[in-house]
Formats: structure tokens, sequence, C-alpha cells
């Protein structure tokens, strides 16, 4: 993923966002939407994911599986697992391993127009695995992204999100399964477009 086309979805996607409006339904506030928002939710989602800070690896692909919780027509708590793969630009070869739990809390601002934007903050636990030399990176960290759906029917919506992970590997497990402590702590930062299919 480049970063020009990185930034020009971003900046597409906010705009989005800005003049959504125009598809909110009329007397949207106090009343219930026409959506199923509350109660369980799942999500699951693809996409490409990159590290920018190891440029020897080309974008990974990347699934997310997600399970939530609405509490209400704008509020919902999310539980993911990700999954990403990272091949060596030389060889070609997976060489990285990402993976990892997250919490995160999601906020509608317009629960009853069929284009839904959000926003998203959680927090993650995060795991790094270089193959070749069989190692493992564990930390943890905060996430942040924005996006929306676009629902086709009561339960059912197409959505793409950006997301951006501020990540920091505290220890680093080698071959043998022992764990040292990283001092100083390493950055990796994570960020990907995801395209997802929700049931609610």
């Amino acid at each position: 993923m480049k970063n020009i086309v990185f930034y020009a979805l971003a900046a597409l996607l906010l705009t989005s966002i800005y003049t959504s409006s125009s598809f909110a339904q009329n007397g949207e506030t106090g009343q219930s939407s026409r959506f199923s928002h509350k109660g369980f939710k799942a999500a699951l989602a693809f996409g490409g994911a990159e590290i920018p800070s190891q440029s020897n690896l080309k974008e990974g692909q990347a699934v997310n599986v997600h399970l939530g919780y609405g509490f209400s027509n704008h509020s919902s708590l999310w539980l993911s697992l990700v999954g990403t793969e990272f091949t060596d630009k030389i060889t070609n070869d997976v060489s990285n391993k990402f993976s990892a739990l997250e919490l995160s809390y999601a906020y509608k601002v317009r629960s009853n127009s069929r284009l839904q934007p959000y926003g998203r903050i959680g927090v993650g636990i995060y795991v790094l695995e270089t193959v070749s030399i069989n190692t493992r990176l564990h930390g943890g960290g905060f996430l942040f992204g924005v996006g929306a759906d676009y629902f086709l029917t009561r339960h059912i919506g197409l959505g793409v999100e950006l997301m951006f992970k501020d990540i920091e590997y505290l220890e680093i497990e080698g071959a043998g399964g022992n764990t040292v402590a990283i001092n100083p702590h390493l950055n990796r930062d994570a960020r990907a477009l995801m395209f997802a299919v929700t049931i609610q």
C-alpha cells in the first residue's frame, strides 16, 4: 500500500463522513433507527495492512473477525481477532506473521441512514512473529479507526475502514521459548485498509 493511496483514501472517506448528512433521514434525533443496531452483531473483514518501519516487507493480507454488542443506535463494543501475513520483497516467502486481540468502542454518527460513518478507538494485545528465526515480539498498544457502513437491509451492511495502530513491543520470545524484556521498547506502528460484511 503506497502512502499516497492510503492518504487519498483517508481524505475520500473523511469527505464522505462530512457530507453524509444528505443521506440521513429527517428527524432522526430521539427516534429509533430503522436498522438493527442494538444487541449482538458480527463482522468479517478482509484487506491490506502494512508496517511502515519494515521496508523489506510487502503489503500484508489481513483477515479480521469481529464480535460486537450494540448498547444503543450509536454505540457498540467490539472484540476482534486479527491475523496478517507479510511476505519478503526479495524471496516472496512469508517472513512475518502479525496477530492481535483487540477491544474497541465504535460510535456511529448517522444511525438511521443507509450510509453510516463511524469512528473507533481501542486497545490491543499484539504479537509479531519472524518466521525464519522463529522469534516473536509481544506487546500492546492503541488503535484508532474511521470508517463507514452501507446497509443493504435492516441487518446486513458492507463497510470500509482505515485503521492505525500505535504498538509498543515489550518482550521478545526466542525459538526455545525464553522471553526477554526489550529496553527501550520497540515501536512498530501498523495501518490497514479493510473491507467488511456486518450482520447485526
